[in-house]
Order: structure tokens, then C-alpha cells, then sequence
């Protein structure tokens, strides 16, 4: 499987913009709750939603930073790897 590098930096620039986007909406969300009798428990599943939208925010930005140093690294040894697997894929293709 091949990827070009800026097949991979659109990859990762999405990651970027769910982390982004999920941040925002981390921002937006309320910090106290009118349930009445129920505000406690209201407050708690806020409160894990929000823990669950971080850690997929903090996901995507791995995984947006991953993904661009894939393709610095391709940039970088595209040319060397292709120079030491063509003689591996000539054989292949002769057999």
C-alpha cells in the first residue's frame, strides 16, 4: 500500500480539523446544569461526555501529528526505499 505525502497531509490535516471542531465544542459545553433533583446526575454524564469528546480530540491530534511525520518521512526516503525494493520486485515479477 502506497499513499503520495500530500495524500497523507489531507489525511492529517482532517485529523487536525475533528480535533480542532472537537475543541470548540468542549468550549461550548455548559459547566453547571439546571435539572433540578436531577442536576446531579445530568452534571454527571456531561461530565463523562465531555472526558470521551477529549480523549477522541486527543486522538485525532495524534494522529493528525502521525500522519504528517509519515509524510515528512516519505518525502525524506521515498527515493532510497524505492532504490532497495526494485531489485526485491524483479525477482518476484520473475518468478
Amino acid at each position: 500500500m502506497r499513499f503520495d505525502p500530500e495524500t497523507l497531509r489531507v489525511f492529517a490535516s482532517k485529523h487536525d480539523e475533528a480535533a480542532t471542531e472537537l475543541e470548540t465544542r468542549l468550549g461550548s459545553m455548559p459547566t453547571s446544569v439546571d435539572g433540578g433533583i436531577a442536576a446531579d446526575g445530568v452534571a454527571a454524564i456531561m461530565s463523562h461526555v465531555g472526558g470521551l469528546v477529549e480523549a477522541l480530540r486527543r486522538v485525532h491530534g495524534s494522529l493528525g501529528l502521525s500522519v504528517d511525520a509519515i509524510a515528512d518521512d516519505v518525502d525524506a526516503h521515498e527515493d532510497e526505499l524505492v532504490a532497495q525494493l526494485t531489485p526485491v520486485q524483479k525477482e518476484l515479477d520473475e518468478q
